[in-house]
């Protein structure tokens, strides 16, 4: 390995977040957010996660719930697996 890469590489695992980045990541978990990520993690232990078409009120409420996965997956909390013929919301 250079020492280029050497200095590039950085295990994700030993990240750490100053006090700002944490208060702006905090910011992004509203109440919504916070009860989705609530229901993954109910869906995973009675399931093999969660597929958004199935929640309560999806439909009239889809770009809320997609900004609420879409924000959890971006901070890690949940991922997606590409299994057919659905897309469960898993547990990170």
């Amino acid at each position: 390995m250079s020492e280029l890469e050497a200095k590039s590489f950085r295990d994700l695992d030993e990240l750490e977040y100053d006090n700002d980045t944490l208060r702006f990541l905090r910011k992004k978990l509203d109440d919504f957010t916070i009860d989705v990520f609530r229901q993954v993690v109910k869906e995973n232990k009675i399931h093999r996660g969660l597929v958004k078409t199935r929640l309560d009120n999806f439909h009239s409420k889809r770009k809320k719930y997609d900004s609420a996965f879409l924000t959890l997956e971006a901070q890690g909390f949940v991922e997606k697996k590409k299994t057919e013929p659905r897309l469960p919301i898993l547990l990170q």
